[in-house]
């Protein structure tokens, strides 16, 4: 008896909210039309690498810019730049800053 008084308080009630009445249909076609709004993103972070060589860590930085343009940079503890990458819909540049490199060339799908 003990465990079930225990469940019932424990768990909690759903109301109906106004969320509920909201057909799915609308919902889709608010999402869309806030999509279209949205012209670029930007991403931030810290990126691990381990290697039986050495183990470090990073910081990355990723911007997307609608319909089809991408910026990747990564740079190593205190701010050292490692490599950039710029991706559009023709073509593609990677710098390899370390090595002092680019790659460049068509982008293909």
């Amino acid at each position: 008896m003990l465990p079930l008084i225990f469940i019932i308080a424990c768990s909690a009630l759903r109301e109906n909210t106004e969320l509920d009445k909201i057909p799915v249909k609308e919902i889709k076609q608010k999402v869309n039309e806030h999509f279209n709004k949205i012209e670029s993103l930007e991403a931030y972070g810290t990126i691990a690498f381990d290697s039986p060589e050495m183990s470090n860590s990073g910081y990355i930085e990723i911007r997307v810019k609608k319909p089809d343009s991408v910026l990747v940079k990564i740079e190593g503890p205190f701010g050292i730049d490692i490599a950039n990458a710029l991706i559009t819909r023709t073509d593609f540049i990677y710098y390899n800053v370390q090595d002092n490199k680019v790659i460049m060339g068509p982008t293909s799908i």
